[in-house]
């Protein structure tokens, strides 16, 4: 068995301190790597990255479903019929067995809860509101008409009756047999001069 050498103090002090350099790296490598593999996990754990990954994933299985269902529809489109009447048939039975009042309180839940309903409410919103605003400004114009109507005729029958009053009874039969009619459209007063009754 050889001896070896007998080492200095020096030598192993140098020697240890190498050896702890080389470990203090290792710890604070490892100290790294376990810090980042937290956080990692931390940010692989909050609702919202599972919620974001989950909705990813649902997205991307829903569209290639998608495309694969339309695929089939346009590589069969009768067999597309039949399917789609089938499963829309129970569902029609579903729906009709659910009542009314149960069926809209549903529909009001997911207006005012979805982002979807939100908009379809905001859109048949401003829909309703054009409707009113036109339908109110049909019913100024036409009260407008209205109201201008009866003016008009009562200014027209004024000029006639002036017309008729200040020329006597002959313009007023030139006008009624101008207009076509055997007998003027009312009465004609006779001035009663000289009577007494």
């Amino acid at each position: 068995m050889p001896h070896a050498e007998p080492r200095s103090l020096q030598q192993i002090k140098r020697e240890t301190e190498q050896t702890r350099a080389g470990l203090t790296d290792t710890v604070e490598e490892l100290r790294t790597s376990v810090t980042e593999t937290v956080s990692d996990i931390r940010e692989r754990i909050r609702p919202e990255a599972i919620k974001a990954e989950v909705s990813d994933y649902i997205k991307g299985r829903g569209e290639q479903l998608l495309n694969d269902v339309t695929a089939a529809a346009r590589r069969n489109p009768m067999q597309a019929v039949a399917v789609g009447a089938s499963v829309a048939y129970p569902l029609l039975r579903l729906a009709r067995a659910i009542p009314l009042p149960i069926l809209m309180v549903g529909a009001g839940l997911f207006l005012a809860g979805s982002k979807t309903g939100q908009a379809a409410t905001q859109k048949a919103s401003d829909m309703a509101s054009d409707l009113s605003n036109e339908a109110m400004r049909r019913v100024r114009d036409i009260g407008d008409q209205v109201e201008d109507t009866p003016s008009a005729a009562k200014t027209h029958a004024s000029e006639r009756l002036d017309r008729v009053v200040s020329g006597g009874t002959d313009p007023l039969r030139r006008e009624a047999d101008s207009a076509g009619a055997s007998e003027p459209p009312f009465p004609i007063a006779r001035p009663m001069l000289g009577t007494g009754a």
